[in-house]
């Protein structure tokens, strides 16, 4: 069988293992010549799979939804964090190797805090393979044979391990997430301006075709200097050789992507940046857990559901907020757009007088999952709720798209 080209499947076919939280220990005894082919397979599968598997147009679901992350600003990635969140692996240029081995769910699950409300709004979120990142030097360039005779490659190798090793709790932790494409390991050098972060001569035809469209003239009236606008042309132009959306480092550069198109192109979906989808309030004052995350996208026909009601509800909430708006406002807004929509749907009989055994409490909080979408289920309850027996059997007879609004209520 072929090996998909994500780390997950790289590593369990190499290995014969597979990779879990608590199948860890099985990579303990790994020599480090075994690493050394391991580096140079993962760079072989990913060379000739990926493209094939996830930016073949024809492959790709019609209207999804990929978003893509430009990987050679990944220093300008970790600064945007800064303002928002917390260092992590996934976004930014940091080779990853922590202090302590012993992560936590809790610990990836924030690490992912910045891509959670993209991966409620995308089909696929693309980013740079930070992963590959920490031994490409070794995948590329050390002898399996060799590398001991050199002090400084024998540094590198034992420093490439461990980079491995601390990251292989991270994508155990991500495993649905990776293997089911919600989230895309992509390698940073097959990007069409590859090794460069401004556009290549190379590239030239692609530009000559490129138009600005601003009809409604406000976009474009202060102008942008070259070194921003390359900020904007190189994800624009790489992500659409590609077959992607870009992510923009910010709403302005995002709006001005928006103006961006090739010549005889349809026009293109509406831009997203990395900070202002914080506008969504689900998660609360924190993020989405990764769980409450993956029970969202497990089942397809539910997910077609919650990235299209949570894309609604963010230009609800844009165009709805004032200017300074409380998280309490985002929040009651967001559940009253819930609720409107709820409303608009035709009644679904869900659980019969006949089979409720006594009117308790949680028959009650049944019925309100079953016909309000948790609307009736204050605060945390909401979600203590889906996860009990009773909770699970209403939620699994609504139609996919009352799920969605319960899953997302909840996450209010």
């Amino acid at each position: 069988m072929e090996t998909a080209p994500n780390p997950i499947d790289i590593i369990e076919t190499y290995f014969g293992a597979e990779l879990k939280p608590d199948t860890l220990s099985e990579f303990d005894g790994v020599d480090p010549e075994r690493w050394v082919d391991f580096s140079k397979h993962y760079l072989a599968v990913m060379e000739s799979g990926f493209a094939g598997a996830y930016l073949d147009a024809q492959a790709a679901p019609t209207h999804a939804v990929r978003l893509y992350f430009e990987p050679s600003f990944d220093r300008d990635w970790a600064r945007a964090l800064e303002e928002r969140f917390a260092e992590t692996p996934l976004l930014g240029y940091r080779a990853f190797l922590p202090k302590d081995h012993r992560i936590t769910r809790e610990q990836v699950s924030a690490f992912l805090n910045p891509l959670k409300k993209h991966l409620l709004l995308a089909d696929s979120v693309f980013i740079k393979d930070n992963f590959y990142h920490g031994f490409d030097m070794v995948a590329d360039s050390v002898s399996r044979d060799r590398w001991r005779a050199d002090p400084n490659v024998v540094s590198l190798v034992e420093m490439s391990i461990a980079r491995i090793r601390a990251y292989l709790p991270i994508l155990a932790e991500l495993r649905d997430l990776i293997r089911s494409n919600a989230l895309v390991f992509m390698p940073y050098y097959i990007t069409p301006t590859f090794p460069y972060a401004n556009v290549p001569p190379r590239l030239k035809a692609h530009v000559e075709r490129l138009r600005i469209v601003d009809a409604s003239r406000e976009i474009w009236k202060n102008g942008i200097s070259g070194h921003e606008f390359d900020k904007v042309l190189v994800p624009w132009l790489n992500a659409r050789l590609l077959g992607l959306d870009p992510v923009y480092l910010t709403d302005t550069m995002a709006r001005i992507g928006g103006t961006l198109s090739f010549e005889g192109d349809a026009p293109a979906p509406a831009p997203n940046d990395l900070l202002s989808v914080s506008i969504l309030p689900f998660g609360g004052p924190g993020e989405i857990d990764l769980d409450t995350l993956w029970k969202m996208r497990r089942n397809e026909s539910v997910f077609a559901h919650v990235r299209l009601l949570t894309a609604q509800c963010k230009k609800h909430l844009e165009d709805n907020l004032g200017q300074g708006a409380t998280p309490k406002a985002a929040n009651a807004l967001s559940k009253q757009f819930l609720l409107d929509h709820l409303a608009s749907l035709p009644t679904q009989k869900v659980i019969s007088f006949a089979e409720k055994p006594s009117v308790s409490l949680v028959w009650r909080t049944a019925l309100a999952v079953a016909t309000l979408g948790t609307s009736e289920i204050v605060g945390p309850l909401a979600s203590a709720v889906l996860d009990s027996s009773v909770g699970k059997a209403a939620l699994s007879r609504l139609s996919p798209e009352r799920r969605a609004i319960a899953y997302l209520n909840a996450a209010l």
